[in-house]
């Protein structure tokens, strides 16, 4: 439904003339709004889940330690070169 109504209005949007794109709103616009409106109204009603993070799978924990060390890992090597531009 809304892919339609993007597709309509992008071929709206290609008219050398705003005739086109005006044409397309003042046509379509109820559509597109009850379109609109419909959607917001289920993600609206959808229920809100909290997931703790425990409830992560183990592959996106060990990927989140990883980039943690990396960040880790980073710093230092950036503190060793400060160091070594002193020395010298």
């Amino acid at each position: 439904e809304i892919d339609d109504g993007a597709r309509g209005a992008k071929a709206a949007a290609s008219s050398p003339s705003l005739d086109g794109m005006a044409g397309f709103l003042r046509d379509q616009y109820p559509t597109l709004r009850s379109e609109a409106e419909a959607a917001r109204s289920r993600a609206v009603s959808l229920p809100q889940v909290d997931v703790p993070l425990d409830d992560i799978p183990f592959e996106a924990r060990e990927k989140t330690q990883h980039l943690r060390q990396y960040a880790a890992v980073g710093r230092v090597h950036y503190a060793k070169d400060m160091c070594l531009w002193r020395l010298e």
